[in-house]
């Protein structure tokens, strides 16, 4: 992912709105937040006799750290550990839509005078974001269980039922509508970035997209890629709950399979009659 250096006119406020995890850095360099808040970059490295390029490096390397994870063999996880550290993966998304929500409430709201289209940056964002947590919330709570209840039964040697690939094949849909609803998102903050008026503003909610973009496609990746394929040679899984199963694609599903079912019931009789009458 690329590097944006911050540039020596960025002040402490805006530091700290876009990067809020290095208010103790700045607090540790004897900087105060309260009174400083208005200096730039450039004038506060210059009162500690610092270079400014070398701090502006600091921070940007210590932010790109924070958003990386530790290089993992997750090809060779089993079942469980790979949904244990898939939830990681979505606890550390649900920070960064976190994180976004903030910047784009704030900045939002600071600007609107200046720049109208950060409230249609806001909305779109909030859109994006109601349905990404809502297919979250689906594969935590319903998907990886049935994963590890499916892998404790075969462990035990115990029959189990109900087959994976709807959910498969639904989970794969939203993450392609994930990926091109990230991409509307970008295309519209990049295309502010340039010709607004609150350029700054815009053009931190478009390094926070950046970096929530990348962290999306590498966890659709995973469950695409490593995770999906898993699941997909299972020819039965756990049984799920009526609950459960009300709340999944096989409830659409059901009603038309019942009504054919009664249809190709009626045919028999009907057949079996008109032979029955024929014959006699």
């Amino acid at each position: 992912m690329p590097t944006t250096l911050i540039a020596p006119t960025t002040t402490l406020r805006q530091l700290l709105l876009a990067m809020p995890e290095h208010r103790a850095v700045m607090e540790c360099l004897g900087v105060n937040i309260n009174l400083d808040e208005d200096r730039t970059l450039a004038q506060l490295s210059e009162l500690r006799e610092l270079e400014w390029r070398t701090v502006a490096r600091m921070l940007t390397a210590l932010r790109e750290a924070k958003h990386r994870s530790p290089a993992v063999c997750v090809e060779l996880m089993t079942l469980n550990q790979l949904c244990e550290h898939l939830e990681s993966a979505h606890r550390r998304l649900h920070d960064e839509l976190k994180e976004l929500d903030r910047l784009t409430r704030t900045l939002a709201k600071e600007n609107v005078a200046e720049n109208s289209k950060l409230l249609v940056i806001r909305r779109s964002f909030l859109s994006f974001q109601r349905r990404f947590k809502a297919h979250l919330r689906k594969e935590s709570e319903h998907f990886f269980p049935a994963c590890r209840r499916w892998a404790a039964s075969r462990n035990e040697k115990r029959r189990v039922r109900v087959s994976f690939k709807p959910s498969l094949a639904q989970l794969q849909r939203e993450h392609n509508q994930a990926d091109e609803a990230l991409a509307d998102l970008r295309s519209i903050v990049v295309g502010d970035a340039s010709a607004s008026s609150a350029r700054a503003a815009v053009q931190t909610i478009a390094e926070a997209v950046a970096r929530l973009e990348h962290s999306v496609h590498e966890q659709i990746y995973k469950e695409n890629q490593i995770l999906f394929p898993k699941a997909l040679p299972i020819r039965n899984v756990p049984r799920i709950s009526e609950r459960e199963f009300s709340r999944s694609a096989f409830a659409r599903v059901r009603p038309t399979l019942r009504r054919k079912s009664a249809q190709l019931n009626q045919t028999k009789v009907t057949c079996h009659e008109s032979n029955r009458r024929r014959l006699s």
